[in-house]
């Protein structure tokens, strides 16, 4: 699909800088293999038909950070019994598979969507690329406003090529704008990080519950 092509290629011309990693651009096998994973996951939630969308704040160093897909991480990669993510369907990783990484949140997101057997959401991030603190790339953290509102584009070209009826913002960050555009179209959801995997457990529940009626 032309539109995805195109949305992918926006990405990777997004300008990064020394406090942003952009994972989509560049020419490296690495960059390669995200553009791969991101393109495969696309088409793969087209034929999906989604009419909810997760939206997360931005890229984890463990999580899209190496795969391209947000909470996602190696470890779902390589799972041959994922439901959507397993090898079986092309993906691949940058890491030897027994050097594969985990990420906490990737983990609990898709345990969370296992457990309640919902239809499949599409899973985004407000901002899709990777903010890092100075000098410490392999260290996350919060995405600034001026960030958040570069970066809410791509979210309205997913919303528009998924025809998505009902959001779910995880996170403060991520409602807030979302909120501004989208009103009563959004449901939060707290964030599993910094010991919310409780309350994120119990509000994604719900939220997809309410969702898939």
């Amino acid at each position: 699909m032309k539109r995805i092509e195109d949305f992918i290629n926006k990405l990777a011309a997004f300008p990064a800088n020394e406090l942003t990693f952009n994972v989509y651009a560049g020419d490296t096998e690495e960059s390669e293999i995200r553009r791969h994973n991101l393109r495969l996951y696309l088409h793969r939630m087209l034929g999906e038909n989604p009419e909810i969308m997760l939206v997360g704040e931005a890229p984890g160093f463990h999580g899209c950070r190496f795969t391209g897909l947000p909470f996602t991480s190696e470890r779902q990669l390589t799972d041959e019994k994922h439901a959507l993510c397993g090898p079986r369907y092309g993906y691949r990783i940058i890491n030897l598979p027994e050097n594969a990484k985990h990420e906490g949140s990737a983990h609990l997101m898709w345990g969370v969507l296992g457990e309640i057997k919902c239809s499949l959401p599409l899973i985004w991030n407000i901002y899709p690329f990777h903010p890092h603190l100075p000098g410490k790339p392999e260290k996350n953290r919060t995405p600034y406003a001026a960030e958040i509102k570069a970066g809410i584009e791509f979210t309205r070209m997913l919303l528009e090529i998924f025809q998505i009826q009902k959001i779910g913002a995880v996170g403060r960050k991520s409602q807030n704008i979302l909120t501004k555009y989208y009103g009563d179209k959004v449901g939060y959801i707290r964030h599993p990080a910094n010991g919310g995997a409780r309350l994120f457990r119990e509000h994604l529940t719900e939220f997809m519950g309410t969702a898939n009626p």
